[in-house]
């Protein structure tokens, strides 16, 4: 079943709009990148400190919502 009918019979229309502004939150706080070799690379990219890429404390809560892409 597609994520956003799974949710809405689970929730309606409210755990929809939740889900769907937590994905939007999870993609916005990361950043695709380019390695050496040109591979793409989607990281976790923090805002608000020195903006270091790739930690554990924006990667960890995202990663429910990784999961079922």
């Amino acid at each position: 079943m597609e994520p956003l009918k799974k949710a809405k019979t689970i929730g309606g229309a409210d755990y929809v709009f939740l889900c769907n502004m937590s994905y939007r939150h999870v993609i916005a706080a990361h950043k695709l990148i380019m390695d050496e070799k040109g591979e793409v690379i989607f990281l976790s990219k923090e805002n608000d400190s020195n903006g270091c890429i790739g930690t554990v404390d924006i990667s960890y809560p995202s990663a429910p919502l990784c999961m079922i892409w």
